[in-house]
């Protein structure tokens, strides 16, 4: 069989940076309790490599906010480490009133949309946020916004938005481009207008690459099933081709039924998953036909 690795692949830029950062936060207090807030990415895998360190605890649960689940924590001698994804202001505020020892990995694409948060509600815009209300970044945005803020994903999100006469419009990083873009003509006169096209690098470069790829006999999306940027892409991928396979890494089970008769595949991985995965998998595929 024909293989595919679909580029970009593997980890990117900014993941890399935090998985890097964090092990060494990790190396540097060998007795502290550390404690990663949210996922510090969304790969099962990594999070149980990390949690071999005796001293390290990953807190996330999407039915707490992250300041609910600081307020869980009852050691001493402690470092926090808040994760790629973005967080409400109000839990950095309170980790601050501990005296703990804070780092924040906010990724710098998800800082810039923060930023123009900031920036916009302090000049009078109403910010109307494209993403996932359940999803950090947007409860980060949230965070920063407060009611000057709205999460959209349909028109009828945006009933009060479109009355209002300053309106900035800015989308999670990693959703689907198209339809982001789609949606600017929600937006009309006499209002004044913003459009800020916040998706990150990675994910226009993954979301192009679904777009210009030939037909195959099948596409295997791999991707952790917590990951945002990877639903995002299966999602987008089946509307282009005609037989896609979702495969979380520690999970998929790979059979020969799956790939029988298939002259050609393509892989595609979303930013969280690593080269290792991505070999590992190919190896599978070989091993197979």
């Amino acid at each position: 069989m024909n293989i595919h690795v679909v580029q970009p692949c593997g980890f990117c830029h900014g993941v890399t940076k935090v998985l890097e950062k964090t092990e060494k936060i990790i190396e540097d207090y060998p007795s502290a309790n550390i404690y990663l807030i949210g996922n510090v990415v969304h790969n099962e895998l990594v999070c149980k490599q990390l949690l071999k360190n005796k001293n390290v605890h990953i807190l996330d649960n999407p039915e707490h906010d992250r300041l609910k689940l600081l307020k869980n924590i009852k050691t001493e001698n402690n470092v926090i480490i808040f994760s790629a994804h973005g967080t409400d202001p109000k839990a950095i505020s309170y980790a601050e009133t501990k005296g703990w020892k804070i780092y924040d990995l906010t990724c710098p694409y998800v800082l810039n949309i923060l930023s123009k948060i900031t920036y916009a509600v302090n000049h009078g815009y109403h910010v109307a946020y494209y993403g996932d209300k359940k999803h950090p970044e947007a409860i980060a945005a949230k965070g920063v916004g407060g009611i000057n803020l709205t999460v959209y994903k349909t028109k009828d999100d945006l009933k009060k938005v479109l009355d209002m006469p300053y309106v900035q419009v800015l989308c999670q990083s990693t959703v689907k481009h198209d339809e982001y873009l789609a949606t600017r003509q929600w937006f009309t006169e006499p209002a004044v207008i913003k459009f800020s096209d916040t998706l990150c690098q990675s994910s226009r470069q993954r979301q192009n690459a679904i777009n210009e790829l030939k037909q195959y006999d099948i596409v295997f999306v791999l991707s952790d099933k917590e990951s945002h940027n990877g639903k995002e892409l299966y999602e987008l991928m089946k509307t282009k081709q005609k037989n896609v396979v979702f495969v979380d890494p520690q999970s998929y089970k790979l059979t020969k039924q799956i790939i029988k008769n298939k002259k050609d595949c393509a892989i595609l991985s979303s930013s969280s998953v690593s080269q290792e995965q991505i070999d590992k998998f190919v190896n599978q595929i070989n091993n197979l036909v």
